[in-house]
């Protein structure tokens, strides 16, 4: 739709003559192909698949059956009632049935063929005003329903030549990836539905399937035998389009972020203001990528409130999201339409804020919320109504943890987590690190996140949670500490007896071992003096002077 205008072929073919201008066989092919009739049939397959037909294995065919019964105008939601209603209009008999029924039933037929088991009688009443003696159509149109892949491609080629020897016919399979899974055996009736098309209806039927996913990341992820599987399908596809990030980010900025005269005046005041300080503003100071954030007045402008790193990063979530199971499908949504579909969420939520306002990257969850298994989403949720981490705030702080869990190329420390939830192109970069560095205590204390080792945050998963939680409760008593610590020094220490002589008098002296004020081993003796701290208290060795003013000079330093 355009406006309240829908979109004519006459639309499209100007749209690309924009974009080939000067390319005058180019413009000739689309002028040509205006001219050519098509039927063109789009459908999301999954939502047309009866899920019960998986078990026999014609989940495929019959969808394509289905699609194509819908644009013949025949009955599509049972396969019975379509190839009844196939046979009366491959005979020109269709209209003449109608009125017969509507006289047999005083109801239309399109009112009555949804309980079409109810009516059979009524049916072979009108049947008979035809001139047709069949006791049950129904069951006999079911008996010659030839559900293979070469019955179709022959009936969809018999239907093109009644149409005329220039029809066309083109199938739009939506989310073919996620409809398929790993399912081998689906994978082969698609190819084989492809074959038979191109065998019987040769450059007059085609097949054109989209995916969330390149196929090779869905291939990637099945063993050898399906995987080699898919790649034959792939073979029957030979036009592959995919969409990068920076052709979608392209996309989102002419269709959904498209500014007035007075907004883009306006943003170039701001630009004059503030562009001078953006690329440190939203740089990521501790080990993360370095992106090009708002280098021109004319990417500002165009992208605005989103900043560039966001498209990247929000799919590299999506794909840590997906490759560790975190949605509800096996190939959920993780390309192009996902990120137009939060951005548009996005920009809607804020057309009312005030100018200068950006969109954190906590904005995104929200756009994934409903995608997200169901464990994810009450880990969320519980934090939400937990009343130390309920603060809008802190919850940002989280739900952006989540998002960067799997994200290689982010290190998580607090100033760059700050960077992601900057809100404003006027807020003090100072109070706001500050504000997460708070937000990120609280979230560890209620073991919600784990500070690492490197001093970045993590997003604890379920698991993660048990386990910490399990160490937590392991009590560790102060003795079991100090045993440890013995025995690790008298590994590096030693019992053997050697001897040290101290350089200034060239005395042979005795080394003992005291560890807590308390006495290990005598007469130790090593070729240099260490010490050793730990962090409960010193343990060390010291070379006495004698045996008495050895013992108490290390207890005055253990007090």
């Amino acid at each position: 739709m355009r406006g309240t205008r829908p979109v004519t072929r006459e639309d499209v073919e100007r749209a690309f003559e924009q974009k080939v201008a000067g390319d005058e066989t180019i413009i000739a092919d689309l002028k040509r192909s205006l001219h050519t009739p098509t039927r063109a049939v789009l459908f999301n397959i999954d939502a047309k698949d009866n899920k019960s037909t998986r078990e026999r294995g014609s989940a495929m065919i019959e969808v394509f059956y289905k699609v194509y019964f819908e644009a013949r105008g025949l009955y599509w939601s049972d396969l019975d009632v379509g190839a009844f209603e196939r046979y009366l209009d491959d005979r020109g008999e269709f209209a003449r049935f109608r009125a017969a029924y509507n006289e047999v039933d005083g109801r239309t037929w399109e009112e009555a063929r949804a309980e079409t088991y109810f009516v059979e009688d009524q049916i072979s009443k009108a049947m008979s005003r035809l001139g047709y003696q069949v006791a049950q159509p129904l069951q006999s149109a079911h008996q010659q329903l030839n559900l293979s892949a070469e019955a179709f491609a022959q009936d969809v080629a018999s239907w093109l030549d009644r149409q005329g020897p220039h029809q066309r016919i083109a199938f739009f399979v939506d989310e073919v990836g996620q409809f398929i899974g790993d399912d081998s055996q689906l994978m082969l009736n698609l190819q084989t539905i492809t074959e038979q098309l191109a065998t019987h209806c040769p450059g007059r039927a085609w097949v054109f399937v989209t995916s969330q996913e390149e196929l090779s990341g869905i291939t990637a992820q099945m063993n050898e035998r399906r995987s080699t599987d898919f790649s034959k399908i792939q073979g029957r596809f030979a036009i592959k389009v995919s969409l990068s990030t920076e052709e979608v980010t392209d996309v989102i900025a002419r269709r959904l972020l498209t500014k007035s005269e007075q907004g883009a005046s306006e943003l170039d005041a701001m630009w004059q203001r503030l562009g001078a300080g953006f690329p440190s503003m939203f740089r990521f100071p501790e080990g993360s990528k370095k992106y090009d954030n708002y280098l021109t007045r004319d990417s500002f402008v165009a992208k605005y409130p989103f900043v560039d790193y966001q498209f990247e990063m929000f799919t590299q979530a999506m794909r840590g999201l997906s490759d560790n199971d975190l949605f509800t499908g096996r190939h959920s949504s993780v390309g192009a339409r996902s990120l137009l579909g939060v951005c548009q969420q996005i920009a809607q939520e804020l057309t009312d804020d005030e100018l200068g306002t950006v969109a954190s990257f906590d904005r995104f969850y929200d756009g994934i919320a409903a995608m997200l298994k169901s464990d994810v989403k009450d880990n969320i949720g519980r934090a939400a109504q937990d009343s130390h981490t309920r603060d809008p705030f802190t919850m940002s702080v989280l739900k952006v943890l989540l998002l960067v869990r799997y994200v290689e190329s982010f290190q998580a420390y607090p100033r760059n987590i700050a960077v992601l939830l900057r809100r404003s192109l006027d807020e003090d970069a100072n109070l706001l690190e500050a504000r997460v560095e708070r937000a990120l205590r609280i979230l560890s204390d209620q073991v919600y996140v784990q500070r690492q080792a490197d001093g970045t945050y993590a997003y604890m998963t379920n698991e993660e949670k048990e386990v910490r939680r399990e160490i937590r409760q392991i009590s560790v008593e102060a003795r079991e500490i100090a045993d440890l610590l013995r025995a690790d020094i008298r590994k590096h220490v030693g019992t053997s007896a050697t001897t040290f002589v101290y350089p200034g008098t060239n005395r042979r002296m005795g080394v003992s071992l005291f560890v807590d004020g308390r006495r290990e081993m005598r007469r130790v003796f090593v070729t240099r003096v260490p010490t050793a701290m730990t962090p409960f208290r010193w343990a060390w060795i010291s070379a006495p002077r004698s045996s008495r003013t050895c013992e108490s000079s290390a207890r005055r330093r253990s007090m």
